[in-house]
């Protein structure tokens, strides 16, 4: 799973004391929305101020600030409405839930940050606790590879990163142009390997890619071909990894270099000798490109 790193125990014990403030005071969505509104302005605001940013009765307004008050959430200095210390820690509790929702939506739907804040407003005003974790859980997973974007990093910074467990990765084939050294089309071996494979951490890592054979008919010939080995490089030395019917195991360390785009994309690529046994007796060899993409908003 995961790792998420914490700095010390101290960070822990804020981190579970937010959370009891969060869960025990017990707040209505208007009057989140009050709260959140007071926040946002950066400016003093009064029961007048109030009743007529939400548009309703100087009564109605002075019944949800009493309520606040009588919760501990804010104080009244003649007029103006402030936050009292417990008031300030929960309010920003919340914007910082907020503006951690804000990055999920923005960099998981393409949404520009007014949408991204609106829709984040809703979902905690809400209190849509499923969805709410979800988008959390996802921070967390974008927080962990803020420090590698638009970079390349090794295979073991992504063991690291990710720590021990199962992640499904997408995989395309793309031959392998020699002339110009460029990737062009996919590839005929693509139709042998499952487009998802397994990125499997543990103390041996590696990636598992089903296998399954290709059927074709030509000229009324049934053609039937196998993917029988894949031919790889890894520090300047040779490998041949045989392939059973159905699985191909390679490690982890033929990915060494991956980058991540700071969309919650990660890719890696490697250069390989795919073999296609056809019909028992035709051996194809051809070069191709792997190219793997993992994306943190799916795991």
């Amino acid at each position: 799973m995961l790792r998420v790193k914490y700095e010390n125990l101290n960070y822990v014990i804020v981190i579970i004391e937010r959370a009891k403030i969060m869960n025990n005071l017990k707040v209505s969505q208007a009057q989140l929305k009050y709260l959140l509104y007071i926040k946002d302005s950066k400016k003093f605001q009064t029961i007048t101020s109030l009743s007529r940013y939400f548009n309703c009765s100087k009564s109605n307004s002075k019944k949800i600030v009493d309520r606040l008050i009588a919760i501990g959430l804010i104080y009244k200095f003649k007029n103006d409405i402030i936050f009292t210390q417990i008031g300030e820690r929960f309010i920003d509790e919340f914007v910082s839930c907020r503006d951690r929702l804000i990055i999920v939506l923005s960099s998981g739907m393409s949404l520009d940050h007014e949408k991204a804040k609106k829709i984040a407003d809703t979902i905690l005003i809400n209190k849509i606790e499923e969805l709410n974790l979800k988008f959390l859980e996802t921070y967390e997973k974008l927080e962990i590879f803020k420090d590698s974007i638009e970079k390349t990093f090794s295979y073991k910074i992504l063991e690291d990163k990710l720590g021990e467990g199962e992640y499904n990765v997408n995989l395309v084939i793309l031959k392998k142009d020699e002339v110009d050294n460029s990737s062009i089309v996919t590839s005929t071996a693509m139709e042998c390997c499952s487009s998802t494979a397994k990125l499997i951490i543990a103390k041996s890592s590696t990636i598992n890619i089903k296998v399954k054979p290709v059927v074709k008919t030509l000229n009324d010939i049934v053609e039937k071909g196998f993917l029988r080995s894949i031919n790889y490089e890894v520090d300047n030395k040779n490998y041949n990894n045989i392939i059973s019917e159905s699985k191909c195991i390679l490690p982890l360390n033929i990915l060494n270099n991956w980058f991540y785009s700071g969309s919650g994309i990660l890719q890696a690529a490697v250069i390989v000798e795919m073999l296609v046994n056809v019909n028992f007796y035709k051996n194809h060899i051809e070069k191709v490109v792997m190219l793997f993409t993992l994306d943190l908003f799916k795991i």
